[in-house]
């Protein structure tokens, strides 16, 4: 049997963005598994084990209605790379559950091949949380080391005025290994809101209100539509991403006390695209009217 070797991998914890969000990681660490695979060959992984605790008089601005907590995040990726790591979301718990018990982090990335084993020096681990985060073919993995950047184009084709999504970094690449080619798109950024009157002006749910009707109300955050297009600008791919996001005002015309942070990352194999993709559009759109 091949003889595995573990190393004490360091994990790097974002305390500022978890407390927004009320967790407190108590113990957190990781090991760094090689196992040697043949002539010249490893399969190399990495372990995450820890505790938090969640704190729910430390979640002051809430952005969405979900029963549950802000998930945990861990961000893996190379420390020379290009592009975005990869992105897992732990810790799925009800606020119920999690604000009664410590929570475990356990976890483990999906293994990878390698002529020379990466140290823990070659690898960066994050441990962070957002206000609002949504990833699609997005898991604990190290993302493969060849790419290629494409061009990407924003759009803004919103109708709200107060409530608008600031792009802060934006990219589109095209990840290879030798089993599959991935496309990716990461954005990230703040949600910046207007003040309760210009707020108000937009709430068509309640046509008339104001700050006299003590009536707490929201808006909905916009969503982003993400295109892909061929070298003839013909169109591979189109999809949606919703954020379940909202801005709320209390009964008291109280709004939230900061600008909430957000992070989309979304892939897509590219054999299923009837062409080769050569560029991106990112739209940022009006959420539908529920």
């Amino acid at each position: 049997m091949a003889k595995r070797t573990t190393e004490a991998l360091n994990v790097e914890v974002d305390d500022p963005a978890l407390s927004l969000v009320g967790w407190r990681i108590e113990d957190i660490r990781a090991r760094l598994v090689t196992i040697p695979d043949g002539k010249n060959n490893y399969v190399q992984y990495v372990d995450v084990s820890g505790t938090a605790r969640f704190h729910s008089e430390d979640w002051l601005d809430r952005f969405s209605r979900s029963p549950f907590v802000p998930p945990i995040v861990i961000t893996f990726n190379r420390r020379d790379s290009v592009t975005p790591p990869s992105y897992k979301l732990t810790t799925l718990e009800s606020i119920k559950t999690a604000k009664n018990t410590p929570v475990r982090i356990i976890e483990s990335s999906y293994p990878w091949e390698c002529k020379k084993p990466y140290t823990p020096h070659d690898l960066d681990l994050r441990i962070t949380a957002y206000d609002i985060i949504q990833t699609t073919g997005s898991d604990f993995s190290l993302p493969p080391k060849k790419s290629s950047i494409l061009p990407v184009e924003i759009v803004d084709e919103t109708t709200l005025r107060s409530v608008l999504l600031k792009p802060e970094n934006v990219l589109a690449y095209i990840l290879r290994d030798k089993y599959k080619e991935e496309l990716r798109v990461h954005a990230q950024g703040i949600l910046e809101f207007g003040s309760v009157d210009e707020l108000l002006e937009e709430d068509w749910h309640n046509p008339g209100l104001t700050l006299n009707d003590n009536h707490p109300f929201e808006i909905e955050v916009p969503k982003i539509s993400i295109d892909i297009l061929d070298d003839e600008d013909f169109f591979l791919e189109t999809h949606e991403v919703g954020l379940y996001s909202c801005i709320p005002v209390n009964a008291s015309g109280k709004l939230p006390s900061r600008q909430p942070r957000w992070t989309v990352s979304t892939g897509e194999d590219i054999d299923t695209y009837m062409g080769e993709p050569a560029r991106a559009i990112v739209r940022i759109v009006d959420p539908e009217a529920t």
